[in-house]
Parts: C-alpha cells; sequence; structure tokens
C-alpha cells in the first residue's frame, strides 16, 4: 500500500511539473516574441511587437485578475498561477479575449507585424474565446488546444524538422488526465478545435 501511495504521489508530482513547464499562457507569450523577432525587418519594428504582446497578453491579465479577485485569500491564491482564476471564470476569459484579442491585432497590424505572428495570435485569441464558451455548459481543454495551435504554427512557420513537437502533445495529455483536470474526451474536443480553427486561419489570411 505504502509503494503503491509512493508511486501515485510521484506520478502526481510528475504530472504537475509537466503541466507547470507546458503553460499555454507562457508559451504563447514566447512563441509570438521568437516569431515577431525572427520575422521583422526592423529590431525596432520588434521590439515595439514586444511591447504590444507583453502589455496586452501580461500585463493586462495580471491587473484583471488582480481586480477581480475580491479577498486577500483569493489574491493570494492566484497570485502564483493567475491562469487558475481565467480558467475558473470562462466569462473573464472572453471578455479578455475580445477586448485584448481586437485590440492587440490593430495595433500589431498598424506595426506591420509579421503575418506569422498575426496568424498565430488570431488563431489563439478565436481558439481562447471558443473554448470559453463550450465551458460554460462543458468542460474543453484549453492547454491542449493553445498548445496544438502552437505545434501547428511551429511546423507552418519553421518546417517539417518541428513535427517532432508533436512528441510533447501525449506527456501533456497524460499529465492533465492524471491531475484529474480533464478526461480524453475534453482533450480531444481541444485538440480538434484548434487544429480546425489554425487550419482555417492560416487559409483566410
Amino acid at each position: 500500500m505504502k509503494a503503491t501511495n509512493n508511486r501515485t504521489a510521484v506520478m502526481h508530482k510528475a504530472a504537475k511539473i509537466i503541466a507547470m513547464l507546458t503553460n499555454p499562457a507562457v508559451l504563447s507569450i514566447i512563441m509570438l516574441l521568437i516569431v515577431s523577432f525572427t520575422k521583422s525587418d526592423r529590431l525596432s519594428a520588434a521590439i515595439a511587437q514586444a511591447g504590444v504582446l507583453l502589455g496586452l497578453f501580461v500585463i493586462l491579465p495580471l491587473v484583471f485578475v488582480f481586480l477581480r479577485t475580491a479577498s486577500r485569500a483569493e489574491k493570494k491564491i492566484y497570485r502564483t498561477d493567475p491562469t487558475l482564476f481565467l480558467k475558473q471564470h470562462p466569462l473573464d476569459i472572453i471578455v479578455l479575449g475580445i477586448v485584448c484579442g481586437s485590440s492587440s491585432w490593430t495595433i500589431m497590424k498598424l506595426l506591420s507585424a509579421p503575418a506569422y505572428t498575426l496568424c498565430t495570435l488570431i488563431a489563439l485569441q478565436i481558439v481562447s474565446i471558443l473554448i470559453a464558451i463550450i465551458n460554460l455548459f462543458y468542460r474543453a481543454s484549453f492547454h491542449m488546444a493553445a498548445i496544438t495551435v502552437l505545434v501547428y504554427m511551429a511546423v507552418v512557420i519553421w518546417g517539417a524538422p518541428l513535427l517532432i513537437l508533436l512528441l510533447v502533445i501525449p506527456p501533456i495529455a497524460w499529465a492533465k488526465y492524471t491531475l484529474h483536470e480533464h478526461d480524453f474526451l475534453q482533450m480531444i474536443l481541444g485538440v480538434s478545435m484548434a487544429v480546425a480553427v489554425t487550419a482555417m486561419t492560416i487559409r483566410l489570411l
């Protein structure tokens, strides 16, 4: 019994580490910054785009969560993981998605951001809003959806060798299942929606 409990604890810890290291909110910003800095014609333009991304997708959401958490206890809980609050409040994700998504796309377009940056940005925002709408009455995995968008776009931008990134999806699925955050149907729904939205976004842009 003790050995079983120890094994369960180790698996749970490993799952938490995988989920933390693949936080889609963090990886999305990193991906968008890399695309802007590698695909922009001028360094000054890339720096300006980075400022927009950090302002609208890091600073603004953090301030939003801070203002939306009423008590000190809530602030203490969500300070270490602001995304936890948003997971529990899909309506707030919809609001942030619409406000940040439309604002960022407009500003980035004015800054002549690379098409790949705009495409990744739009796909992520549409997926996040759709997942949030679904999560008003069901549960779909935003984590799996966002990672799928990033892998899809990485392959489109940098080529077939990055298909190796598909290997990260099974461990993430295992982690989310082990943590009892999603079942396989919810994760398949997230992945399927991400593939469809990203493919449509690429086609339209």
